[in-house]
């Protein structure tokens, strides 16, 4: 996967910037490798409430899932941008601000 995204990274360098989407991103060491690092945070309890929709397991499992990952505090240290995912904030016009910025 890490050698098909450099290739995919030199087919299209004319663009202004990529993304690269890792739920692990920083547990791997993979967020040293990038130029920007933007941080997508939502709750506890959203977070927890959507993995068990979407995968239909415990909150059991989902916390002891979470257990195993860096906590936001540590992620967002390391982030240039952050953006908040939950229902009460414009997640669209984030977005959007966000790419005005890195189009500059």
């Amino acid at each position: 996967v890490k050698q098909d995204y450099h290739k995919w990274l030199i087919l299209h360098k004319e663009l202004p910037y990529t993304l690269k989407e890792a739920a692990i991103l920083f547990e791997s060491g993979a967020y040293k490798e990038m130029d920007q690092v933007i941080c997508v945070n939502a709750s506890l309890k959203t977070r927890i409430e959507r993995v068990m929709e979407r995968n239909n397991i415990s909150k059991e499992e989902v916390e002891h899932r979470i257990s195993k990952q860096w906590t936001d505090a540590q992620r967002n240290r390391l982030s240039n941008y952050i953006i908040d995912n939950e229902d009460t904030v414009s997640l669209l016009e984030q977005v959007y601000d966000l790419h005005q910025k890195l189009l500059i």
